[in-house]
């Protein structure tokens, strides 16, 4: 029953502050991982059920636009290839080499492509933000606070994902002032 609760109350991230909390190494280490893997699969399968009913909707909607369309009598037409365009872009470029700007933007604009479209894209535009959050938080609070490394991680990962056992807290000013901007941003970029 206890483990069930600790379990249910942490991926839900309700963080009573009323169980027994991870004290060793090996526990703490073993509870990063089940918050970044638990809440991660709540997460996945949340958003499966939303899919599966956005689908359902988008299908029912199409239905009736289809319906609708055929009903006043308009034809859908496929837009025009605009490959002719692209050629003459193509032609004007070999005579006229892009400015910096432009190929900065070009290169911010396939990076936006790689990361919404790629699936190893996809997922580096979740994990990395996310592991460079943590990472900063246990870095700063944990030198200012002195704990070591296991630890560190630990407090951020319970922070950030806002389960909050209250057994690691910032406890000096600097690392309570680190707080102060480092948590209310993290937990809104997440």
């Amino acid at each position: 029953e206890e483990s069930l609760f600790f379990g249910v109350s942490t991926l839900t991230t309700v963080g009573y502050g009323n169980l027994d909390t991870p004290e060793t190494p090996a526990f703490q280490i073993y509870t990063i991982f089940f918050i970044l893997i638990g809440i991660a699969t709540l997460t996945i399968m949340v958003a499966q059920v939303y899919q599966c009913v956005a689908l359902e909707a988008g299908r029912a909607q199409h239905s009736r636009d289809q319906h609708e369309m055929m009903r006043r009598g308009l034809d859908v037409m496929a837009a025009a290839n605009d490959s002719e365009s692209n050629r003459a872009q193509q032609a004007l470029n070999t005579y006229y080499p892009e400015p910096m700007v432009d190929r900065c933007i070009r290169c911010f604009d396939r990076t936006k492509i790689f990361l919404n479209q790629n699936e190893i894209g996809k997922g580096l535009s979740v994990v990395l933000p996310f592991a460079v959050l943590i990472l900063v938080g246990a870095v700063v609070v944990g030198f200012l606070e002195g704990w070591g490394p296991i630890e560190a991680v630990y407090f951020s990962v319970v922070s950030l994902t806002t389960v909050g056992f209250g057994d690691y807290y910032p406890s000096n000013r600097s690392s309570r002032l680190f707080c102060i901007l480092w948590l209310p941003f993290s937990i809104g970029f997440m």
